[in-house]
């Protein structure tokens, strides 16, 4: 208190030197303007009067008028340097906070988010037309959760996470974990917006008053984003460093092709690649279970390639295949092979939904491509730009229930050449579809 006194001393004093400079500065310009006058007009006034010393006595003006000026410039600099960080913060409820920022944002770059579960962060994307381009998730490891229902929380959140990629809300999702327990969250819009606050084990984030928000229309706001977001970024590269060789999805093992997360990876990069081989006994991901608009964006908008190899039904092989995994016939008509023709028929329909009017053969230009193959099946596998999507069928064992294997093309070039490879050596012995009997 006693220093803020002295500073208002020390303010005041400045103060009424500056007021009494510009005063006696007034003084010499009246006195000098009353010179020259009497000077011009009676001039015997001031007999020894030289113009030399008038030009002198201007030039030492503006000289006395120029420094103030600079004194000026360089108080108010001094006032803007004296603004406190709190002047570009403000505290409220955190959905309150979300619901201003995305109130005037559609498009979001890049989402830096740490926090515990990351549950509270979905409320982003309440409003339907906010579009993430790439987002990274940094969340507790439900494996090191302690508490079961934490665990449960975490696996909650990430499934409602992929869910919003599935759904192209987020184009690119990254999801690392930590095994500690943090003190701190913080969520980051594009370096521009800043949320920050404490987890506190008895009060929810959503109500608590005093979750901090920064923006970035200050200059010590934009260093406190900055920050703030190389501390998310060293956090990130630091669980880079610590993690397996084959983590961040390079290969990644499943309980079973039914698996979630396994889904919706396949369903993220069905709308984004450009090219599909497949080989299965009815290739259900590939047909039946395509999202609605998938025809019109892969085969019109991209121009993709897509090549299906079905099991025969109309063969011995599918009903060997039907009488080892224990599924048994259904009234007279084989399981498999209805499954094989339904999902061929619903394939069709769907190309024909884009070709033009229904009735007439498809179009040319829609690049499809469907065989029929009459051996044992062996793998079902799925080949992407990007993924390779397999598994082995077993004896006795459902083809859905069997593990399975993603393998991401880049930093597996040659494993993921192996099975393209595999897959087109399976083409060259299928033959071309033609119809199939009823």
């Amino acid at each position: 208190m006693k220093k803020k006194k002295n500073n208002d001393k020390d303010n005041n004093r400045e103060g009424k030197w500056d007021k009494a400079s510009k005063i006696i500065d007034g003084i010499i310009y009246v006195a000098v303007i009353l010179v020259l006058c009497c000077w011009q007009f009676i001039p015997n006034l001031f007999p020894n009067l030289k113009i030399e010393y008038i030009l002198v006595s201007i030039l030492l003006l503006f000289g006395a008028s120029y420094l103030h000026t600079i004194q000026s410039i360089n108080n108010v600099k001094k006032q803007v340097s004296k603004i406190d960080l709190t002047d570009v913060m403000s505290y409220d409820y955190l959905h309150n906070i979300i619901k201003e920022i995305t109130s005037n944002v559609r498009k979001v770059d890049k989402l830096k988010i740490c926090d515990l579960t990351g549950k509270d962060f979905l409320q982003i994307f309440k409003d339907e037309s906010i579009y993430v381009r790439e987002c990274w998730l940094y969340i507790k490891d439900a494996s090191q959760g302690g508490k079961q229902t934490l665990a449960d929380e975490i696996n909650e959140s990430v499934n409602a996470w992929k869910n919003l990629q599935v759904q192209g809300k987020i184009k690119t999702l990254h999801i690392e974990n930590f095994g500690s327990n943090p003190t701190e969250f913080f969520c980051i819009f594009d370096d521009k917006f800043l949320i920050s606050g404490f987890i506190k084990s008895d009060v929810k984030k959503t109500d608590d008053p005093n979750v901090l928000f920064v923006d970035i229309t200050s200059q010590k706001g934009h260093k406190y984003i900055r920050q703030y977001s190389d501390k998310f970024d060293s956090l990130i590269a630091e669980c880079g460093k610590s993690v397996p060789l084959n983590k961040n999805s390079s290969v990644l093992l499943f309980n079973n092709r039914n698996d979630e997360e396994q889904k919706a990876l396949l369903n993220a990069e069905l709308r984004t690649t450009k090219s599909v081989i497949a080989i299965g006994i009815a290739n259900t991901e590939t047909t039946a279970n395509l999202p609605n608009g998938f025809y019109k964006d892969f085969f019109v908008n991209k121009s993709g390639e897509m090549k299906l190899m079905f099991l025969n039904p109309d063969g011995e092989e599918i009903k060997k295949r039907e009488d080892d995994e224990t599924v048994g016939p259904s009234n007279g008509e084989y399981t498999f092979a209805s499954v094989v023709r339904y999902n061929i028929n619903k394939f069709l329909d769907g190309i024909k939904s884009v070709s033009g009017t229904p009735g007439v053969e498809p179009e040319p230009t829609l690049k499809y491509y469907l065989r029929i193959y009459d051996f044992y099946p062996k793998i079902n596998c799925i080949v992407t730009d990007n993924y390779v999507f397999f598994h082995y069928y077993g004896l006795k064992h459902c083809g859905t229930s069997s593990p399975s294997f993603v393998i991401k093309k880049e930093g597996n070039e040659e494993i993921y050449n192996y099975y393209k490879n595999e897959l087109l050596s399976f083409w060259d012995k299928a033959k071309d579809y033609r119809g199939l009997t009823p």
